[in-house]
């Protein structure tokens, strides 16, 4: 905690800062990009499912202590983990251990909870911990842990062991080699069509960048596929065999 890189204050009516406030930590995480599946639609890898950091957020809010004063909801951004602080102490009989699986919905502020599951903004009351280990879980990371700390508690996400990390890439590798060859695929059978098709045209029709396309039609020319007759500009495409 010795280098701060940057912090931003929340605030606004309930609503407005769960928003601002996934937007401000958006922009202390990473984000890669996977394109798979027949509609080639680019999906946003981030360091931590934002799934999992909108649930903490609507939790933290609907679940805080406002009555304590002093001190308020609190998050850190580490290299390897998001830390999150919320006021207001376990109600009743819930304990970390019921936290950890399925568990009665004890609200402390009962009508905001209700106002927030009316919105969309959470589920089934008592399924937050549940939503976020299962988000952690599709990108292969490890549960959050939960802890007290004060007259409040701890929820802490971290990024994937380097096992993990690995075979994460791996996965995202693949699914990427398998769309480049569709994309491929559907190059050769526009340019088919119409071989004065552009790169630009070829990006939009894909739903790719131009710089995706270009690279799928390097591929192509290597393999002996496709060649190009005539200038950059001006010229057509011709699919051999």
């Amino acid at each position: 905690e010795d280098l701060i890189i940057g912090d931003r204050r929340i605030e606004g009516n309930l609503f407005q800062q769960v928003d601002d406030a996934e937007e401000a930590i958006k922009n202390f995480m990473n984000v890669r990009y996977d394109i798979t599946g027949e509609s080639m639609i680019r999906k946003n890898v981030w360091d931590y499912p934002l799934e999992a950091v909108r649930e903490m957020l609507n939790n933290a809010v609907v679940h805080r202590d406002y009555f304590s004063h002093g001190t308020q909801t609190q998050i850190k951004i580490f290299d390897d983990h998001i830390w999150a602080y919320n006021p207001g102490d376990l109600m009743d009989d819930l304990t970390i251990e019921k936290l950890q699986g399925p568990h009665m919905s004890i609200a402390r502020n009962p009508l905001l909870a209700h106002i927030f599951y009316l919105a969309g903004r959470i589920e089934q009351y008592g399924s937050g911990m549940e939503r976020i280990r299962n988000a952690l879980a599709t990108q292969g990371q490890p549960p959050q842990t939960i802890e007290t700390l004060g007259y409040g508690f701890v929820l802490t996400m971290k990024e994937p062991a380097a096992g993990g990390q690995t075979e994460l890439v791996k996965k995202l590798g693949e699914s990427s080699q398998k769309s480049s060859q569709k994309s491929s695929q559907k190059i050769l059978k526009i340019l088919k069509q119409n071989p004065e098709t552009t790169i630009a045209e070829l990006s939009k029709l894909l739903g790719i960048t131009d710089r995706a396309v270009k690279k799928n039609l390097t591929t192509l020319k290597k393999s002996g596929a496709i060649k190009r007759i005539g200038p950059d500009k001006g010229g057509r495409w011709e699919v051999v065999g």
